[in-house]
């Protein structure tokens, strides 16, 4: 079974700045994830991308083995 969620080469940012570049990583299903960092390191910017609402500019999420969120 493929992860819940999986990301790689994934740069987010807003209005041109990039806010968060992560190489690569999978959440498991029926696991407990914590996200922890300081203010502005980019955890409410990822959990927004892996729900749609954020679109990455560059790299791929996965949901269930499917692309979530293409990029141009």
């Amino acid at each position: 079974m493929p992860a819940a969620f999986a990301c790689d080469n994934l740069e987010l940012g807003y209005n041109g700045t990039p806010v968060l570049i992560v190489p690569e990583f999978a959440f498991e299903s029926g696991r407990v994830y914590a996200l922890l960092g300081p203010n502005g390191s980019g955890k409410t910017t990822l959990l927004r991308a892996l729900n749609g609402f954020v679109k990455p500019k560059s790299g791929r999420i996965l949901f269930f083995g499917e692309l979530r969120c293409p990029v141009n």
